[in-house]
């Protein structure tokens, strides 16, 4: 009889803990607006087809406008203090890094905002392309050094990086990229067959393997070898696109579509029917068939025949997307999404990181995103959807750790340092 009290007990206490506990969870998930997270979480849950279970957040679509001057002021302040050891770095942006403020003589920036609907002064790849109103670029490295007076009309980066991590231009020559050690283009070992998305400056991590496992191309077939000793992982077998090896898969083209498979060479996800090629080569590419933050964008045909676009887990699990919203892509752990015209951003967790408020918006690439307000003014966001430069420039570019900002008739050039 008194070990069955003493049991109620026990219960009554931990029902009591629990209760506490939920109202705990409750109260931190309405502080946060994070109360969706436990229902609807990407990772490790399924998500309901026919329910948007993924509710906007309700914040100030821009948060506290800062003064453009204002901004390059602070900016100053920083650069002035920065450690002169402190390198520009092409990888995903964090906390621990900075903006630095590149002063630059008026004579080598543009003077107009645009040529022919292209922003005068590019970011690209780590280099700075300046095209003058008459058509004519010039390359300059990230500090504004002049590289190359006047590029050849047949020269241009692609938008990915070789093995060396060095950017590639295609030329009349074929592909090169450039040696600021000779001040010349020399050849390269990049091979076009790895890369499956065109005409996207592409951030340097991205199509990378990030283990030992690595994709190659042969005489026409892709396969996986372990990058230490030369052996093959997967033979060369496959006619198909395939895709870089990430957080231990990697997916390969085969006659009958998309097989993923594991670093153990073992086939994932094959009860979810024949996955097909993406549609497209750009942006809408980004995220399929790679890994990232333990989801991957994959697209099938359903039982009505359409093709749709599905999410997958490391644990194998399928998750839909929120019902009425378009995707665009997934990268840097962030879809980008977009509803009647208005973007906004939903992080791997299941999380808005802003509501769908922007007329316009970039993928996420190292950690940074260029979004549009509805007066026409962009700035950028990190991946926690805070602001990293405020939305009230007219144009902005940025890619391979430098960064382009046009505002009150005139440009000016940061650098990502670390």
């Amino acid at each position: 009889m008194g070990s069955t009290s003493a049991k109620r007990r026990r219960l009554t206490q931990f029902g009591a803990w629990g209760i506490l506990c939920l109202c705990a969870l409750l109260l931190v998930g309405l502080c946060t607006n994070t109360l969706v997270l436990p229902f609807v979480n990407l990772s490790a849950a399924v998500a309901d087809k026919e329910e948007n279970l993924v509710e906007p957040l309700k914040k100030p679509e821009d948060g506290e406008a800062t003064p453009v001057l204002s901004f390059l002021d602070m900016l100053y302040h920083f650069s002035e203090a920065t450690d002169e050891k402190a390198k520009i770095t092409p990888e995903f942006y964090t906390s621990k890094m900075g903006l630095r403020l590149i002063e630059l003589e008026q004579a080598a920036l543009p003077t107009v905002g645009e040529v022919d609907g292209v922003p005068a002064l590019q970011a690209r790849m780590g280099f700075l392309v300046r095209t003058a109103p008459d058509g004519t670029r010039t390359l300059m490295d990230a500090d504004g050094t002049v590289l190359v007076e006047v590029l050849d009309e047949g020269t241009d980066l692609i938008g990915h990086w070789d093995e060396n991590g060095n950017a590639v231009f295609k030329t009349k020559k074929g592909y090169r990229v450039y040696s600021r050690k000779k001040g010349e283009f020399v050849k390269t070992n990049y091979d076009p067959h790895l890369s499956a998305i065109r005409g996207v400056d592409l951030p340097i991590y991205y199509e990378r393997p990030d283990s030992r496992i690595a994709l190659s191309y042969k005489d026409g077939y892709y396969g996986y070898f372990y990058t230490d000793t030369g052996d093959a992982n997967y033979q060369y077998t496959h006619k198909g696109q395939s895709y870089q090896f990430r957080e231990g898969c990697g997916a390969l083209g085969t006659a009958d579509g998309i097989i993923v498979v594991d670093y153990v060479a073992r086939r994932l996800f094959v009860s979810w029917g024949t996955l097909l090629q993406p549609e497209g080569e750009g942006i809408e590419r980004l995220g399929y068939y790679r890994m990232d933050h333990g989801l991957m964008l994959v697209s099938r045909e359903n039982d009505a025949g359409k093709r749709e676009t599905l999410i997958l887990t490391e644990d194998e699990s399928l998750v839909y997307l929120p019902r009425d919203f378009n995707l665009v892509c997934y990268s840097d752990g962030v879809f980008l999404l977009e509803k009647d015209g208005r973007y906004g951003y939903l992080d791997y967790t299941g999380r808005w990181i802003t509501d769908p408020v922007y007329t316009a918006a970039t993928p996420f690439s190292e950690g940074l995103a260029v979004v549009t307000r509805a007066d026409g003014k962009v700035g950028m966001i990190d991946t926690a959807g805070g602001f990293v430069i405020p939305c009230e420039f007219e144009k902005i570019t940025s890619s391979g750790g430098a960064i382009t900002l046009y505002g009150d008739g005139r440009w000016v050039v940061l650098n990502k340092v670390k």
